[in-house]
């Protein structure tokens, strides 16, 4: 089956790219097309196609993929693009390949600006599927984009690479915890759904001499976030590492002896699933995503979002337990992450999609 996914761009936190394309690249012919430039290394058996981080860049690669010949299936990873490669297929007259087409919707809808709104609605009237990432995310929607989804929305959850993280980590030997401090790490985007002043404001309530934050991620706060940090006097205790690789985030993971994410807006995220699965404690924001995450008896601790004070307490909790205790925790999280969010769980179902749209002909 030949497929095109249409992505923002390729870089080593890119979901769509590492638990989609990657897996399924020896099974099925699978060119990327983004619209940034791409950033890694490159898998042999990808067809890359790159923008140059502009509209008419895009659209003008775009316009030749449509020239170039056909795909079974587009499945597009932003309501931009969607938007873009519907308007593209009108000036071409080839309005019929959107019902080859998929769109995946990766947040919830507060996340989503004025404009991408527009763009969203406009992307749910003239696409084939519509997938999204999480009930919560599906919840999250105004009754007239699910009215106008309809029969055409389904879920999809987000998923982790267990042999992947098994491969990186099986060697590993961590030293989070050997001199008695924590090490408490987050990787997220440093943007405001995240809320990591959350996060610094409750690392600086509870932690003590020797004691680590390490954020991994980058994005437009990191300058705030580094100024809160020197701030309230922390700032040689936390750790701003940007983007690193994924290999290195599951030792990061591993060598970490907690994981929090005190996001208030997300779709379902990949970092706490990997931390799970890593065997790295988890403290979550009690958001719906989260609390989907965590379903079951998952060994994930909740706190109320927004509130640091209830983190930073929960947090000198847990530098409280044994050894056993915790090992209780990650013990269970790590089941429910080989139950319940196995990568062949979620390629499998997104295979399932290409073959009801897929081109027969």
């Amino acid at each position: 089956m030949k497929i095109l996914y249409l992505l923002i761009g390729i870089t080593e936190t890119s979901m769509a790219y590492n638990e989609l394309v990657l897996p399924l690249a020896g099974k099925h012919n699978i060119a990327v097309c983004s619209f940034f430039p791409f950033l890694g290394e490159r898998n042999m058996s990808v067809n890359y196609r790159e923008g140059d981080g502009t509209l008419g860049g895009f659209i003008r690669v775009v316009s030749g993929i449509v020239r170039s010949g056909k795909f079974d299936v587009v499945h597009c990873h932003s309501p931009h693009l969607a938007a873009i490669w519907a308007l593209v297929l009108l000036g071409k007259g080839r309005i019929d390949l959107l019902k080859h087409t998929l769109l995946t919707v990766h947040s919830s809808y507060a996340n989503y600006k004025p404009r991408n709104r527009i763009l969203l609605l406009l992307s749910f009237l003239v696409v084939r599927k519509i997938v999204f990432v999480s009930r919560s995310s599906l919840e999250s929607f105004p009754w007239f984009f699910r009215a106008i989804a309809g029969k055409k929305a389904s879920v999809i959850k987000n998923c982790v690479n267990l042999n992947r993280i098994d491969r990186v980590i099986r060697s590993f030997r961590p030293e989070a915890g050997k001199k008695g401090a924590m090490r408490v790490i987050c990787a997220a985007q440093q943007i405001k759904a995240k809320d990591l002043g959350v996060l610094l404001s409750a690392f600086y309530g509870f932690s003590g001499l020797g004691d680590e934050l390490v954020l991994v991620g980058d994005g437009p706060l990191r300058q705030k976030l580094e100024r809160k940090a020197e701030m309230l006097g922390i700032g040689e205790r936390v750790r701003f590492l940007g983007i690193v690789n994924r290999e290195q985030i599951y030792r990061l993971f591993c060598d970490s002896d907690i994981f929090v994410s005190s996001s208030k807006i997300e779709g379902l995220p990949v970092a706490p699933l990997e931390a799970m699965a890593c065997r790295c404690p988890v403290i979550l924001s009690d958001i719906a995503p989260h609390k989907e995450i965590a379903e079951d008896n998952s060994g994930v601790v909740f706190f109320k979002q927004g509130d640091s004070r209830e983190l930073a307490g929960i947090l000198k909790v847990f530098r409280t337990l044994e050894r056993n205790e915790i090992q209780h925790l990650t013990h269970k999280s790590r089941k429910h992450i080989e139950t319940n969010f196995p990568l062949e769980n979620m390629n499998r179902a997104y295979e399932s999609i290409y073959e009801e749209i897929g081109d027969k002909r």
